[in-house]
């Protein structure tokens, strides 16, 4: 706190007490000023046979941060450490010029090893300096890079070793994010070679929502310095915990002895999950305050540039801010500076008056909606893509990556939903899903991007009639599982699904799209349907639902309810006993709340185009499906529900044959692939993901008709899970 009296002035002016700048929470942290510039190195690290003369390139990017200082011309320094062991490294003195506002360059370090260099690693330390930037730390207008360079391996040749790269990340809460990175493996054992398993585990305070795979889990090594590269996928779930996870990838070969445990080798990526909250703000510096007549003059750095600051004043210091008089707003500068004149009053008597600079951090640009929604339609859909924000830029993507103010398409107008592709003039169908993964973010100068929102549009083939039933598809499929943690792993590691939301320690939901999942429910299998707990079906109107089934004769509740999700809906059970969930959405449950989340670019599969189960009668279940419940279309034992394009499938067994091998492969799940990829695309992604999982590749149909491929897996208690893409 600064009090302040007029000094050889005839008169005593007001006091002025300036308190410490404040911060408003609501944004994400400040990290520093942005008059700055860095240097990144590509690759960071790298390892070269010992003995041979190698020379290696390693790709500087120069990038400036300022808002306001162009024409970036570096000067440059290069050093080897240890010195004088046949290790050298030179660059250009120079770069060309970089424009300001995020600008880059690039420039190539050369790195020499002659064949007498001994092993080891050698620091190749870059010193870039620009005098024209003086935030940089710790000296100011110098950044200070170094590149690690081993020359040969181990001290022992009989090791391998495993690196990342990169090998750190941080991402925002509240965001589904993918990342990747390249694991090398490298031999330098001169006499053995062969096949080395790796894994890869996580460990944090959220390890359900942060899921890490590799492209492979076995990499063929040849001896002496044989070298091989996979690739490590991370999936963060928009509700992952803040913090820091540890991803560790270890390579088993127990032919090899040296390494740190003998026959492993390790490398662990480290992801920071930032907090959406401020916790540490950086709180803006006062350097000056001059009294020049009766203007006071308020300088200083560490702002936000573009962000907006508040004078207030008031006579006691123990009142909350927000009841503080407002005496005038402004901006920080490009570079984050601030400066605030005040006018004094000539009051002798006044009561001291303190003044507070409290920094605001702006909102965030509007979530993007999309217009129709997600679902499944007709007929190829025109997708409006809108933002409550204005001058708001928006980009999206198709292909499952995260969309963001540099990566995907700009909108600029309506992004067209294909329906389905037949490429085979012989009927044979290979890439008719016609579903699509739709993501989208908004930006704008100033403001934090907005969360990311998705959605699956489902183009159907061929396009059923309306119909008025209620009904508009399938729901949900809920499970019983013996183990959830290996439910977990199969349906979000290995298929690539994500879970909205928590319902409860032993129930896991599976999102597949805006209107479709599936529900694990963990505990010993029920004897009479083993697996299944029920099918749910989506309806318009729950209630109009249960007043049709009524009149049907079908028992049902006096009304409907409000179920463990907040939607609506009403049971009732089949002639085989299953039990059907009939629900109608609610846009503030928990379904309706997480609407364009959770929708991961890892999982291949988008939609559930039909569901099965067994029954020992199939008149009966016809009489029920067809006949009370409004079905409609019974091609042989596929039955198909009105207004979507998914059937309910009877699976035909004798009265006293069902078991739980039988139930968990009747009680199937049909899930339909997207992003343009043939079945076979995706059984090769899975296959990759976890070569161990069986999956039955097969053709169906008869020949000479309209044939299709479908795959079938299965889960860890049995349950069919069939893929498709028609």
């Amino acid at each position: 706190m600064l009090t302040m009296r007029a000094a050889g002035l005839g008169r005593t002016l007001a006091r002025v007490s300036l308190l410490a700048a404040t911060i408003s929470a609501g944004g994400p942290p400040v990290f520093g000023a942005q008059r700055a510039f860095f240097v990144f190195p590509s690759p960071a690290s790298e390892t070269v046979r010992g003995t041979v003369a190698t020379n290696f390139v390693v790709t500087l990017t120069y990038s400036n941060a300022s808002g306001t200082i162009n024409n970036a011309v570096f000067t440059n320094g290069v050093s080897v450490l240890p010195p004088g062991q046949g290790v050298a490294a030179s660059l250009n003195a120079t770069t060309s010029p970089i424009g300001a506002g995020g600008g880059t360059g690039t420039l190539p370090l050369t790195i020499a090893a002659a064949a007498s260099a001994p092993a080891g690693t050698y620091q190749i330390v870059v010193g870039s300096t620009n005098l024209s930037f003086t935030a940089n730390s710790p000296v100011p207008g110098v950044f200070s890079l170094t590149n690690l360079f081993t020359v040969g391996g181990p001290g022992n040749s009989n090791a391998f070793s495993l690196a990342l790269s990169p090998a750190a990340a941080s991402v925002p809460a509240g965001v589904a994010t993918n990342l990747s990175a390249t694991v090398t493996l490298v031999d330098y054992s001169s006499t053995l070679a062969g096949w080395v398993t790796n894994g890869v585990t996580v460990s944090g305070p959220d390890a359900t929502n942060v899921m890490a795979s590799l492209d492979t889990p076995y990499a063929e090594l040849a001896g002496d310095f044989g070298q091989t590269a996979f690739t490590l996928t991370i999936n963060v779930n928009a509700n992952a915990t803040p913090g820091t996870y540890a991803v560790a990838v270890v390579g088993t070969n127990h032919a090899f002895t040296a390494n740190p445990t003998p026959g492993l080798a390790a490398a662990t990526y480290t992801l920071t999950v930032l907090s959406n909250t401020v916790t540490k703000p950086m709180v803006p510096v006062i350097d000056r305050v001059v009294l020049s007549g009766a203007t006071l003059t308020v300088t200083g750095t560490q702002g936000v540039p573009g962000w907006p600051y508040r004078l207030l004043s008031s006579t006691n210091v123990a009142l909350p801010l927000d009841q503080w008089l407002a005496l005038g707003t402004n901006a920080c500068d490009s570079i984050g500076g601030f400066r605030l004149d005040l006018a004094l009053t000539d009051a002798p008597s006044s009561a001291a008056s303190f003044l507070a600079l409290a920094f605001f951090i702006p909102p965030a640009v509007a979530t993007p909606v999309f217009s129709p929604p997600a679902g499944a339609f007709g007929s190829t859909q025109a997708v409006t893509i809108t933002t409550a924000t204005a001058d708001a830029d928006l980009r999206y993507t198709t292909d499952g990556s995260e969309p963001s103010e540099t990566h995907g398409t700009l909108y600029t107008g309506p992004v067209t939903i294909a329906g389905p592709v037949i490429t085979n003039l012989s009927g044979m169908i290979s890439n008719a899903s016609g579903a699509t993964l739709l993501k989208a973010v908004a930006c704008r100068s100033g403001l934090a991007d907005s969360a990311v929102f998705s959605g699956i549009y489902e183009i159907m083939q061929p396009a059923p009639d309306p119909s008025p039933s209620p009904l508009r598809g399938v729901a949900h499929v809920a499970y019983h599982v013996t183990n959830l943690a290996a439910a977990r792993h199969f349906w979000e590691d290995y298929l690539g699904f994500a879970e909205p939301f928590t319902v409860a320690s032993n129930i896991a939901v599976i999102k597949i799209n805006d209107h479709q999942y599936v529900e694990l429910y963990e505990g010993a299998l029920d004897p009479a349907q083993f697996q299944l707990v029920n099918f749910g079906y989506e309806v318009a109107d729950a209630e109009a639902m249960r007043r049709q089934l009524a009149s049907q004769g079908v028992s049902v509740p006096a009304g409907v309810s409000t179920n463990a999700l907040g939607n609506l809906s009403f049971l009732s059970i089949d002639p085989d006993g299953h039990t059907l969930e009939w629900v109608q959405y609610r846009t503030n449950s928990l379904t309706g709340r997480s609407l364009g989340q959770a929708l991961p670019g890892s999982q291949v599969f988008g939609y559930i185009v039909s569901i099965g189960g067994f029954t020992t009668n199939e008149t009966a279940a016809d009489d029920f499906y067809l006949g009370q419940c409004g079905f409609d279309t019974n091609q042989t034992h596929l039955v198909h529900i009105p207004n979507s394009n998914s059937f309910y499938e009877n699976g035909m067994v004798p009265p006293g044959t069902v078991t739980a091998a039988v139930a968990g492969k009747k009680d199937q799940i049909d899930l339909l692939n997207f992003r343009g990829l043939t079945i076979q695309q995706s059984v090769a992604i899975l296959q990759q993901r976890d070569p161990a999982v069986p999956i039955d590749l097969s053709l169906n149909g008869t020949p000479g008709t309209k044939q299709r491929w479908v795959a079938n897996i299965y889960d860890p208690d049995g349950s069919r899970v069939e893929l498709d893409d028609q």
